[in-house]
């Protein structure tokens, strides 16, 4: 018999339009004997599958430990933007084990000095550096939902692009300050 664990994977995995997912890193431990892994995954609120059991390609299984990568599809939506890779030893198909839940959607970045990120007016105000602009609180704004911090104001952002397109989005937004 074979027992499998898995480590915890990234929360949030970017994914690529043109591919329509994501190859995903997954690892842990095993006991027993493992010849091979077998992958699928399910949705994580209702266990519905979004792909079906198949064999995880070259994956390295050597000292009690085990890592590969599988292909994750974008399948989540903006209501419930999070999946399960379900793994199991392909010698003993009785033993499955859940991941933390994830997603795979899209990742935004938004970089620029600390003034592009907190400071001025409006959703968009222009400074004298060319293509510069203030990402400021904007209550009338369905990007920004009148957010008051950086940090609530991307993830409305985050959640207005999901909604929008019917992936789950992350936004990762950058500052430095001037020198």
């Amino acid at each position: 018999a074979a027992t499998l664990s898995i480590n915890d994977p990234a929360v949030f995995i970017p994914g690529s339009i043109p591919l329509g997912g994501r190859s995903a890193p997954v690892s842990g431990t095993y006991a027993g004997t493992v010849s091979d892994l077998d992958y699928r995954v399910v949705n994580a609120a209702t266990g519905a599958v979004v792909k079906p059991w198949a064999r995880v390609a070259s994956p390295i299984i050597a000292g009690n430990v085990w890592s590969a990568n599988v292909f994750v599809p974008m399948c989540s939506t903006a209501v419930n933007p999070k999946i399960k890779i379900q793994m199991r030893a392909a010698n003993d198909t009785d033993a499955t084990v859940l991941s933390t839940p994830t997603c795979v959607g899209l990742t935004v970045g938004s970089y620029g000095q600390s003034n592009s990120a907190n400071r001025g007016t409006g959703s968009a105000t222009p400074h004298a550096v060319a293509h510069a602009y203030t990402w400021a609180s904007d209550a009338s704004s369905v990007w920004q939902g009148g957010g008051t911090t950086t940090d609530l104001r991307s993830q409305r952002w985050a959640a207005k692009l999901a909604e929008i397109t019917g992936i789950p989005c992350g936004v990762l937004v950058l500052g430095k300050a001037s020198a």
